[in-house]
């Protein structure tokens, strides 16, 4: 779930944005009160040490955060749990989706402070030469030393310089990249897939991250990349494109070549469902 470089503009609006609502203020879209600072959150939730197993810096790190349940039912109230996903948009555009049932099942924090170095900032070791990222103002990552299944996903649902939350309901949140009417179940697992790994970066018919190009609108991506070509793309788009900014998808889950092929099934469905941005 990995993100480069923010355009130019990109990070004039958010220079722009937070100046105007303070560097440390998280926006929680659609709750009674929108922006909290940090010290607001922890007169509501006792911020925690926590040590995770950070899938960027690939090993133990230690930080300073509050658990994560409690900040949301703090701020949107028990209302959050009824919904679908947790939208989340970070400095550069990037936009992770994760589901509801994840922070339920599985323990998340929203860090705000590295114990174990001064500076609040990783050292992410997937390009070469490996590149220190500022992490402030919020980094989510979940606890994952004695949860195997979230280890196993590596850096999915891990955004940092996050600016903004919001619950939604995915539906009605994003109704333009839904499968056509009949689609089968395969287009159904693929656009799950790129729900979680593409989605962020990238948009169909506009809806999605604004980090990565539009894949459906006018052309979509498989009207002009053969599958097997595209397939290789986004396994490893290094392997196409020597210093290519997009990561490898998933590198670390099991059957990742058929979830891919999954991903390019939804992909070539929604070619028959453009809607303009």
């Amino acid at each position: 779930m990995k993100r480069r470089r923010a355009s130019a503009l990109a990070i004039a609006v958010v220079l722009v944005a937070g100046a105007a609502r303070g560097a440390d203020e998280l926006d929680f879209r659609g709750a009674p009160k929108t922006g909290w600072s940090r010290a607001e959150l922890a007169k509501l939730v006792p911020a925690q040490q926590v040590r995770v197993w950070d899938p960027y810096e690939l090993r133990e790190i230690e930080l300073e955060a509050f658990p994560m349940n409690a900040v949301l039912d703090a701020t949107f109230g028990a209302r959050w749990r009824e919904r679908d996903e947790i939208l989340m948009t970070c400095k550069d555009g990037f936009q992770p989706s994760v589901p509801v049932q994840r922070f339920l099942k599985h323990r998340a924090w929203l860090a705000f402070r590295r114990i174990d170095q001064r500076d609040f900032e990783l050292l992410e070791h997937d390009v070469t030469p490996p590149v220190r990222v500022e992490l402030a103002p919020y980094y989510l990552v979940w606890a994952n030393l004695d949860d195997p299944q979230v280890r196993a996903e590596g850096d999915l649902g891990w955004p940092y310089q996050l600016v903004a939350v919001e619950p939604v309901d995915f539906q009605a949140h994003f109704p333009k990249l839904a499968p056509p009417a009949g689609a089968g179940e395969p287009v159904r697992q693929g656009f799950l897939a790129f729900r979680s790994y593409c989605l962020p970066c990238h948009t169909v018919n506009g809806e999605g991250g604004r980090v990565g190009p539009e894949l459906n609108y006018p052309m979509n991506v498989t009207e002009y990349w053969h599958a097997p070509a595209l397939r290789r793309w986004i396994l490893d788009p290094r392997s196409v494109r020597s210093r290519a900014a997009m990561p490898s998808i998933a590198p670390g889950l099991a059957d990742r070549e058929g979830m891919v092929d999954t991903v390019i099934t939804y992909l070539e469905a929604m070619a028959t469902k453009k809607v303009a941005p």
